[in-house]
């Protein structure tokens, strides 16, 4: 290995993110069933440090784990190297923790900000009230539909919910705020 002859590691930077090249934006890298490691070269796997994969402890594995560290791994009963998923080193609790999300929000957001873009300082109604009408409301969220819906479609997504409070003073700001959950 070349840690233990050099001193020197290479890292496997590369060969992730080729894998996320072949990734649909919600799928994890880990998936064993659709991104085994099957060259040679990730047959004998080990750290940084030069320790083999092998060698290390099941609680040191879930230590890495947890502090979201992406690293090569083995499976009992199942040939080859996978990755062991796809953290950003973030809290587990967080929306931004699995890299795999932050590319399906990205790309939501990216989708969404495409088609919102022609409505950009277009007129808007509003009722007597200065609340905005169901048309307003509607058209809104129909343009956010077109860039979502062929996500799920796509099955990128499981659900979505686009939302937008009526009641918003967009006379004053000059702006409107859509969510989109």
């Amino acid at each position: 290995m070349l840690w233990k002859a050099t001193g020197k590691t290479i890292g496997a930077v590369g060969e992730l993110l080729g894998t996320y090249a072949l990734a649909k934006v919600n799928e994890n890298p880990g998936w064993v069933g659709k991104f085994p490691l099957v060259d040679t070269e990730f047959d004998t796997i080990a750290m940084a440090n030069g320790d083999a994969y092998l060698s290390l402890s099941d609680g040191l594995i879930d230590n890495l784990n947890s502090y979201g560290y992406v690293f090569f791994r083995k499976l009992v009963g199942k040939s080859g190297s996978y990755w062991n998923g796809s953290f950003t080193a973030v809290a587990t609790t967080s929306d931004y923790s699995k890299f795999n999300n932050n590319r399906t929000i990205i790309k939501a957001v990216k989708n969404t900000r495409a088609v919102l873009l022609d409505a950009l300082n277009s007129p808007i109604k509003v009722n007597e009230d200065g609340t905005l009408t169901d048309d307003v409301i509607g058209y809104f969220k129909g343009l956010c539909k077109q860039a979502i819906d062929p996500m799920l479609r796509d099955s990128e997504i499981s659900a979505y919910d686009v939302i937008i409070n009526p009641a918003q003073d967009v006379l004053s700001t000059g702006k409107l705020a859509v969510t989109i959950r």
